[in-house]
């Protein structure tokens, strides 16, 4: 850890179109079901950005270098494992 002895970890879904909130894809569609998802997203950067802890972000399947989440304050990491409960264990083992 860089910065204290607290670590915020984020777990992130790549944004893409028909993978995101599929429950309420069901009834919204797929396209505003996204928007929804990118909005929440950056609400929760934004809720993020100024807290005086690490931060951890970990991708569903790949690192974006070049997306929103800065990569000066977000440490990136891909998540491992095949259901949550393994992907939460590596996470807190990382």
């Amino acid at each position: 850890m860089k910065n204290s002895d607290t670590l915020l970890l984020i777990f992130y879904r790549n944004p893409e179109w028909g993978k995101v909130k599929t429950r309420l894809a069901a009834t919204v569609g797929n396209e505003r079901a996204l928007d929804y998802y990118i909005r929440l997203a950056a609400h929760t950067r934004a809720v993020a950005l100024p807290l005086a802890c690490d931060k951890a972000l970990f991708y569903s399947h790949a690192i974006d270098e070049n997306d929103a989440w800065p990569n000066t304050v977000f440490q990136k990491q891909v998540q491992t494992g095949d259901d949550l409960g393994a992907k939460m264990h590596q996470a807190f083992a990382w």
